[in-house]
């Protein structure tokens, strides 16, 4: 506790290897952007705004990001779409993949939610605008506890 009794944060945040943002609203991309900087969530952070463009770029890497933050209802190719074309890619490349979806619209579309949490590596959901304690908690219960232990 600081002299004024309000109480601190000090848990350090483990840094990821890299992230992906795919988002096509360019303000929620840049705000998401920020907030993983700001909380040193990624080493690396790339930014695509479609599933389509960040399908493109991960298309034949051998490795992928740790944390994937994707809008639920982006266009040209949205995210089921996305999280089918994931799926099917081999499980050695996809293993420490995480996903955390994000959606301006939570109540609105309790179909595709529903759909989009099933998928075997989506770990949680927040409502837009991306918020650093639900982040924090979705990373400690979506990883083995050696890596959330460092929280």
């Amino acid at each position: 506790m600081s002299k004024e009794g309000t109480l601190i944060d000090v848990r350090p945040m483990t840094i990821l290897e890299s992230a992906l943002v795919i988002d096509d609203v360019e303000t929620d991309l840049f705000q998401a952007v920020q907030l993983l900087e700001n909380q040193s969530v990624a080493g690396t952070i790339d930014t695509a705004p479609t599933g389509r463009a960040a399908m493109d770029r991960l298309a034949g890497r051998k490795d992928y990001p740790q944390l994937i933050l994707l809008e639920l209802s982006a266009p040209h190719l949205g995210g089921l779409a996305f999280l089918d074309w994931l799926d099917q890619q081999p499980d050695e490349i996809t293993r420490a993949t995480r996903v955390i979806l994000l959606t301006g619209m939570l109540g609105q579309k309790p179909f595709l939610l529903r759909k989009a949490m099933e998928y075997p590596h989506v770990i949680g959901c927040i409502e837009k605008p991306l918020e650093a304690n639900l982040l924090h908690e979705l990373l400690e219960e979506g990883w083995p506890a050696p890596m959330a232990s460092n929280y």
